[in-house]
């Protein structure tokens, strides 16, 4: 049995957890691809092992099939050692799950900070967000919430992956348009459907 910690393990030594509960997704999966090509393995992955030279993934299945697909040989690993499949799984959930809201108005201001840097499809291809997203994120800053009565709504960030579902669930999203006349009619739409909505009201300073 090996040490426990961090430690580079072989990629064919390691195995994929049947049980695990995070679902394939092609498009993030692609993105994530891109995203190690381009920074390397950042994160690593946590095991526990099964038996001399075979390592089971409890977090990181996923990179697991984008460092097999770019042929890595050596994976940074945190190894949890001989612990029982109950004591894994909690570690799977505990590490996957314990997670913080993000500040989307923030968030918007740092996107919008990389523009003079990064073109839109380039961080479109590492990134769990849409092109279409990345390029009307001004929209959300033309707005006034500070100045509105409303709550501040979670973004549609755009997409169909899981990198949104927390969004899809969520009561309240952000629609964003590419002006003030496309708003005022998907939110008319939305109204019709029974859905609550609302558009903010122009900035004073905001010509038509």
């Amino acid at each position: 049995m090996r040490k426990t910690g961090f430690q580079e393990i072989p990629l064919k030594e390691l195995i994929k957890a049947e049980w695990n509960y995070k679902q394939d997704d092609t498009e993030l999966l692609a993105k994530l691809i891109k995203n190690i090509e381009r920074n390397g393995q950042i994160e690593n992955i946590i095991v526990r092992e099964i038996k001399d030279n075979v390592f089971e993934v409890v977090n990181g299945n996923h990179r697991y099939d984008a460092l097999q697909y770019l042929g890595v040989k050596k994976v940074v690993c945190y190894n949890l050692g001989d612990i029982p499949l109950e004591d894994a799984k909690r570690v799977a959930v505990e590490t996957n799950e314990t997670k913080f809201a993000t500040d989307e108005i923030k968030l918007a201001n740092l996107i919008v900070d990389l523009k003079g840097t990064f073109d839109f499809t380039d961080l479109a291809e590492t990134m769990p967000f849409s092109e279409e997203w990345l390029t009307n994120v001004d929209n959300l800053l033309e707005f006034d919430w500070e100045g509105s009565e409303d709550e501040l709504p979670e973004v549609d960030r755009g997409g169909d992956n899981e990198a949104n579902k927390d969004t899809a669930d969520s009561d309240k999203v952000v629609v964003v348009c590419d002006n003030h006349e496309e708003a005022l009619a998907i939110c008319d739409k939305l109204k019709g459907e029974g859905y609550e909505c609302f558009v903010p009201e122009r900035k004073k300073d905001e010509t038509a």
